[in-house]
């Protein structure tokens, strides 16, 4: 992962110059403009490891939808509000000769963040901002474990939790216009939240921190 990270840094410091040259319509912004627009993401990975006659398999998958508004104040500041849904899953497994233990775990966060844009135009087609928000997101976690020994159902656990977070967002990236009111957005987001879960059934609350680095989103945003 870090020579593709490295690689694509070098491309992008390599041809930005290049685009934000480019002749091209360029994107046109004053103070009452309204932006709109989205981003959606999907990762997947697949970990396997085997020793001492135990296999452990195990599948992260996420799907992000995230979308954008804004109005410009100024004709490089905007105030920006945005919605994000998604689903993380994880299922695992461990086997050995006779018995297997297996685990999924289902969560849907939810939630909303409020912000501020900042644009830096290049005089050409590209033009780059910096931001950031203030994040609110709810969770809806589902688990469920399965063990069985030699083809038999032992035990079975399920169970939900419900937790809050609030947290900061700092965004940074570019914007390469393809009409006067199109451009594709190619960014990064850092993202860094606390709060609480709590288990149904269970006393107390469990505590929560979560902080995460998205690079090389991809999305679309209309300016009107």
């Amino acid at each position: 992962m870090k020579p593709f990270l490295l690689l694509t840094v070098a491309i992008t410091l390599t041809l930005a110059p290049r685009l934000a040259r480019a002749d091209g319509p360029t994107l046109e912004l004053k103070a009452g403009t309204m932006l709109a627009g989205g981003t959606i993401g999907y990762s997947r990975t697949d970990n396997s490891s085997e020793g001492a006659g135990i296999t452990f398999d195990r599948i992260n998958s996420e799907l992000v939808f995230s979308p954008t508004i804004g109005y410009f104040i100024t004709p490089t500041i905007a105030l920006t509000g945005a919605v994000h849904v998604g689903l993380k899953t994880q299922d695992g497994e461990i086997r050995s000769q006779l018995s297997s233990t297996q685990m999924t775990d289902e969560e849907k966060p939810k939630g909303f963040a409020l912000g501020m844009r900042f644009l830096i135009p290049t005089g050409g087609r590209m033009c780059f901002y910096a931001g950031g928000e203030i994040a609110y997101t709810m969770t809806d976690t589902e688990t469920r474990q399965e063990s069985w020994d030699a083809g038999v159902l032992q035990t079975s656990i399920n169970s939900r939790a419900e937790g809050s977070l609030m947290g900061i967002n700092v965004v940074g990236g570019l914007l390469y216009s393809l009409t006067t009111h199109v451009a594709l957005d190619l960014g990064l987001k850092f993202s860094y939240q606390k709060g609480t879960s709590e288990t149904e059934g269970q006393p107390g609350t469990t505590d929560l921190e979560n902080n995460g680095f998205s690079f090389g989103y991809l999305g679309l945003m209309a300016f009107f």
